[in-house]
């Protein structure tokens, strides 16, 4: 799905800790400080990884 490794593993962790629950069970910076990072990188990660799960899953892209 073109995620990086480390996009892979902050997608897991948020979700296996349950950060994309109803209501969620974890915040960001519990996710963050789960992985060692801080709640800014741990925020950009998550946001590209969706994004390319997003492109490479449900997206339409234009074909030219």
């Amino acid at each position: 799905y073109g995620l990086t490794d480390e996009q892979t593993a902050a997608l897991r962790t948020a979700y296996e800790e349950g950060y994309f629950g109803e209501p969620r069970e974890i915040s960001l910076d519990e996710v963050a400080t789960a992985m060692d990072l801080s709640s800014t990188a741990m925020s950009g990660r998550l946001r590209r990884g969706m994004r390319n799960l997003i492109a490479a899953t449900i997206a339409e892209v234009d074909e030219e």
